[in-house]
């Protein structure tokens, strides 16, 4: 898991140096939903650790099974970020800056 976790660190380094695109969207194509849910939780945490801002991040709703998130429809958080998983992202996550982003 320690390539997940560097490739989370480049995602909310990305996050945080450029504003566009928001939201910030990636194929999850070669990543079972367990290992997604590890990536999406890492990068909220390095997003944390590194003060920038998520509103809220959508996400496939198989990996919201995976992160004990409820299906299709449901909000939840995951520290200070709002989890939506929405069917329309079969394989993809979102993350959506917060206004105040810097």
């Amino acid at each position: 898991m320690l390539e997940l976790r560097d490739f989370a660190l480049k995602i909310a380094a990305t996050l945080q140096a450029v504003k566009e695109p928001d939201p910030l969207r990636l194929e999850l194509w070669n990543h079972t939903p367990a290992t997604a849910a590890y990536l999406i939780a890492a990068v909220i945490e390095e997003c944390g650790d590194a003060d920038i801002a998520l509103a809220k991040v959508r996400i496939d709703p198989y990996v919201a099974v995976a992160m004990d998130n409820p299906a299709t429809g449901a909000r939840r958080s995951y520290g200070n970020v709002t989890i939506e998983a929405d069917a329309a992202l079969f394989q993809r996550v979102e993350f959506h800056r917060s206004a105040g982003c810097s």
